[in-house]
C-alpha cells in the first residue's frame, strides 16, 4: 500500500494526501523490476554535475549496460552522457505514460523506443524517469 510499491487491496488510507486506488502500481515497482530483472549487472560509477536536477545510475555485465536517469524538477532537463553512443533502447516513466505503468505491472516490458548512432544528449521531461538498456 502506501508504504510499499503496489496499493493493495484497498484505497488509499488518505485520500486527499496520497491518490493512489486500489491495485495502483506504483513507479517504484518498475524501477526494482528494471534493475532485478536480470542480476548479472554490477553497478558502475556515474556522477551527475547537478545531482539535485537530474541524476543517474548505470549497471553493465562488461558487455551490455543498463541506466537509470532521473530528473528531479518541474522543468525538462538536457543530460549529456560521455562514451554513450551506438544502438541503445528507451522507456520513460512521465505525466504521458504514468497512467499506463501505474495499472500495468508488465509495463516496463513493452514500448521500448530504438534509438541508433551517435547519440549521447538526452533531453528528460519534468519529474521523469528514464530506463535505457545497450550494448558496449
Amino acid at each position: 500500500g502506501e508504504r510499499g510499491i503496489v496499493q493493495g487491496d484497498f484505497n488509499s488510507r488518505w485520500p486527499s494526501d496520497f491518490k493512489a486506488t486500489r491495485g495502483m502500481i506504483f513507479p517504484v515497482y518498475h524501477l526494482f523490476h528494471f534493475l532485478l530483472n536480470d542480476k548479472s549487472f554490477k553497478i558502475v560509477s556515474s556522477v551527475s554535475d547537478h545531482p539535485l536536477q537530474a541524476d543517474s545510475i548505470f549497471l553493465s555485465d562488461g558487455k551490455r549496460y543498463k541506466a537509470i536517469v532521473v530528473n528531479f524538477t518541474v522543468s525538462k532537463q538536457r543530460v549529456i552522457f560521455h562514451g554513450f553512443s551506438g544502438e541503445f533502447r528507451i522507456k520513460r516513466l512521465d505525466a504521458d505514460t504514468f497512467a499506463d505503468a501505474a495499472t500495468d505491472s508488465k509495463w516496463s516490458d513493452k514500448n521500448w523506443q530504438n534509438r541508433s548512432g551517435n547519440t549521447d544528449l538526452l533531453e528528460l521531461e519534468p519529474f521523469s524517469v528514464s530506463f535505457i538498456e545497450g550494448n558496449i
